[in-house]
């Protein structure tokens, strides 16, 4: 898989990250993988004497005058279509290792993190594999993007015959381990894997057709102009897109598929296109949260199982993180953007009600970043200096204000590597807002204060609203719930912001928000907090049963 693992730009980065998600409980060889960063040798070639190694260890090769020999014809033949320095006292070094499953963690371990980023190669550990659709030995089973084979183990637990299990990916070294791992896997069978060196998505249409296919395809990689154009269905050009609607392609009558993905495919705007796709050729038969399950990888994952042909009568199984729920799939089809909401019916219900009421959004509003420095232990003092002035963080901002800071700048734009405009960073009343947080954390800013890039600006623009009314809405109870369910996520994004729904109020209604607000600033007390969140219940029409419902779910 591939995706935006952070805010920053990670496809330069030269860090090598050890994957401590495929190591489990074998942390002893964490020494050795350290020492391999310091070989004289390629990836490619410590990988190869790695594997004839390990094929050593366990009797499928010998090393006779510097020849390796055995009795496969097929695992000789794989051997020398990949060998390119065959280093005999390198393999007469006593390795650690004694498994094919160590020479994925040698080379994850290898690869540095803007490389693992451009290609995609971070695997999926055996936890995620286990979890591919039920298999049998008669069922044909396709991995796309089958890096080292770890999906194509797992199904071969229950698929005795290795003719009938298949293998896509584009890295040569990942296709020659996973072809090891299977030699390795059916001893006692000569064969020579279905594992191809190849681009999915450029592969020629054929009559062969497959009962399941799982993957964990790249996320934002770039795909060439010719697929855009093959596909009318996508306009986003998200790669993991473009291997949904040619696995459907793929797939027999009443077949299967199974994908890890990002979180972002549930909600994000970009993705409505998929979504849509999928809604009208699948039946949705779970989406499972998983969390963040990638070493270096921040981004929540999901796990995602589709069947065909579609069938909207049949439930939606969900995993949200905290439960588990059967739902109709019709909901997600009646959402704006083809939403996958991961909530019960019942809060469906409310939120349909919500959206609903008349409303506003804060499409016409004003928004900006904070400062990208470049270099903040550089730029940033824990004193004041002259010319300085005070700077904010996210984490000096909580709901309505903000805690004071001891960090100080020298604000000249022309160094700075990314600024807002001036006229946001010294509006005379501003919202700030936590960027990285699951809660919405908006803070009142009358100080013409600046902020660096873990906190965002927003400045409303909506009828009927002051800057504090809407403060008001932002911080209640109900949009933290309306936010929680709809999005999920760990970042506040402007997109889903942009969705919210602030209802027509009165000007009296605005003022006593005012005065909430200014109470709760300058007070800090929790009865005014009561009042607002009342207001806001109100101005929605909800009933006691209802909002009873909305704050025990953030209370779980």
């Amino acid at each position: 898989m591939k995706g935006n693992t952070s805010r920053a730009n990670k496809q330069c980065s030269e860090r090598r990250i050890i994957p401590m998600e495929l190591i489990g409980s074998n942390s002893t060889i964490l020494p050795f993988l350290e020492s391999l960063r310091n070989s004289p040798l390629s990836i490619k070639d410590i990988i190869f004497n790695m594997a004839v190694s390990i094929l050593r260890k366990n009797g499928f090769v010998s090393i006779e005058n510097n020849t390796i020999t055995g009795e496969n014809p097929f695992l000789l033949e794989i051997l020398e279509a990949f060998s390119q320095n065959f280093d005999s006292d390198l393999l007469n070094t006593e390795f650690p290792l004694s498994q094919p499953d160590f020479l994925d963690i040698a080379y994850q371990s290898l690869l540095k993190e803007g490389d693992k980023n451009q290609t995609g190669s971070y695997y999926t550990p055996e936890s995620l594999t286990k979890k591919i659709p039920d298999i049998n030995d008669t069922t044909t089973f396709l991995d796309p993007c089958c890096g080292t084979g770890n999906f194509l183990l797992a199904a071969s637990s229950r698929i005795q015959d290795p003719s009938m299990l298949y293998g896509v990916d584009t890295d040569e070294t990942a296709c020659f381990i996973a072809k090891i791992k299977l030699i390795y896997r059916f001893r006692h069978i000569k064969f020579m894997p279905n594992i191809y060196n190849t681009d999915y998505l450029s592969m020629p249409e054929t009559s062969q057709r497959f009962d399941v296919i799982a993957t964990n395809p790249p996320w934002g990689a770039k795909v060439s102009k010719r697929h855009a154009k093959n596909c009318k269905h996508i306009t986003s050009g998200e790669s993991f897109s473009y291997f949904i609607v040619k696995t459907k392609v793929l797939l027999r009558k009443q077949g299967q598929c199974f994908f890890i993905l990002p979180v972002s495919i549930l909600n994000v705007s970009a993705h409505k296109d998929i979504r849509k796709y999928i809604l009208e050729n699948f039946h949705i038969k779970e989406i499972r949260c998983l969390g963040q399950i990638f070493s270096g990888v921040v981004t929540d994952v999901i796990s995602l199982h589709l069947v065909q042909p579609s069938n909207f009568e049949k439930k939606t199984s969900v995993f949200n993180g905290k439960e588990e729920l059967q739902i109709s799939q019709t909901i997600f089809s009646e959402n704006k953007k083809y939403n996958f909401t991961l909530f019960s019916e019942q809060d469906h219900s409310i939120i349909k009600k919500i959206y609903s009421v008349p409303h506003s959004t804060l499409e016409h509003s004003t928004w900006g970043l904070g400062i990208v420095t470049g270099d903040n232990e550089g730029y940033l003092h824990s004193v004041s200096t002259q010319g300085s002035e005070k700077i904010y963080t996210g984490k000096h901002i909580v709901q309505f204000a903000l805690r004071d800071t001891d960090k100080h700048i020298v604000y000249d734009r022309n160094l700075l590597q990314q600024t807002a405009g001036e006229d946001i960073y010294r509006a005379e009343e501003k919202l700030v807002y936590k960027f990285i947080s699951k809660r919405l954390v908006f803070a009142l800013d009358t100080k013409q204060s600046l902020f660096l890039n873990s906190a965002n600006i927003l400045i409303p623009k909506i009828p009927n609203y002051s800057i504090k009314a809407a403060l008001a809405f932002l911080n209640s109870i109900l949009f933290q719930y309306l936010y929680q369910k709809k999005f999920n996520e760990i970042k506040i994004l402007k997109g889903n912001l942009l969705q919210l729904p602030f209802p027509h109020i009165t000007s009296e209604t605005c003022k006593r928000l005012e005065e909430i607000i200014d109470d709760i600033i300058q007070n800090n007390s929790v009865s005014p907090r009561q009042e607002l969140n009342s207001i806001v219940f109100q101005s929605f029409g909800l009933t006691a049963q209802e909002i009873n419902h909305i704050t025990r779910q953030l209370v779980s």
